[in-house]
Formats: structure tokens, sequence, C-alpha cells
């Protein structure tokens, strides 16, 4: 199965091998060292915050809004503050383990790419983040949230005795 899928996958990979070494890529050097301004952050419940630029709408900002977009929905970042807030089922040490692991994730990614020059300057030094628009993290911080939301929802359903077919409406 592993030489198959290896040349299978070939096919795209020997032309992006030929085309990566022959490519410069120095026109990159400097875009991880500006961070995301932090009213991109107001899309993480409206998306349309810093204007979306469709059908000739206004645009807010010094950036293209597409690339500040983080939204989540707002039900989803109250159940990731919920997650992150409350201690799920205290006796699952893995659960309380993986939920500490996404919510320091979390403020770590919330630190990058909304945080000061200085910080990008030092984790421009990383090899993932070298040369990369530091925008790309907001991806990053999507899904550390869906997965807080995920607790936060267990949580929640939790609190509650399930009811029996009968009380259901």
């Amino acid at each position: 199965g592993l030489f198959v899928g290896g040349m299978l996958s070939m096919v795209q990979m020997l032309p992006f091998l030929a085309t990566y070494t022959s490519t410069d890529f120095s026109y990159r050097n400097g875009l991880g060292k500006s961070p995301l301004p932090l009213s991109g952050l107001a899309s993480l419940f409206a998306p349309g915050a810093n204007g979306l630029c469709i059908a000739g709408t206004n645009v807010y900002g010094p950036l293209n809004p597409v690339e500040l977009v983080a939204y989540i929905g707002a039900a989803a970042a109250v159940l990731a503050v919920v997650g992150a807030a409350v201690n799920v089922r205290p006796t699952n040490a893995r659960a309380r383990t993986v939920r500490g692991y996404f919510t320091v994730g979390t403020a770590l990614v919330l630190f990058i790419g909304w945080g000061t020059t200085l910080v990008l300057e030092i984790v421009d030094y990383l090899p993932v983040f070298s040369g990369n628009p530091i925008g790309r993290i907001r991806s990053v911080l999507g899904f550390f949230l869906a997965v807080l939301a995920g607790f936060g929802f267990d949580a929640l359903q939790s609190r509650w005795p399930p009811r029996s077919r009968a009380e259901q409406p």
C-alpha cells in the first residue's frame, strides 16, 4: 500500500520538487514579522467586522479583509470559553491534559498572531514561521477553538441528567 501510495503521489510531488528547487523565496523575507491587527479578532463573532469587499462594499483597515476573517461564530466562541474554563469530569486525567493543551495552545496562538512585533521577530527564527505570513495562524486558532467548543458542549451536556423518551417533546 505504501509503495502504491508513493507512486501515485509522485505524479504531483516530482513536478513540485523541480519547481521548488528553482524558485526564489527571498521576496517572503519579513512577511511574518508584522502582527495581525487586533480589530481582526472582531471577526471571531462577526465575519463582516472588517468589511468583506463583496459586491463593492467597503473594506475597513489596512489589510485584505479575507485574510483577517477568523470567524467561528458567537455560539462556538461561548462554548470554547466554557470548554476552557469548566473542569469536565475531573476524574478523567486524559481529558484534563488534552483540554489544557488546547487552552494553552489557543493562548499561544493568540499571543503569536496578534501579539507584538518583538514576539514575531523571535518566532521568525522557527522553521515553520520563517517567511510565512502570520495570518495563516488563523486556521490553527479556528481548530483550537473548535476543540475547546467541543469540550464546552460536553461540559454543558454533562451538567443535566439525560431525560427519558417520555419527557422529551
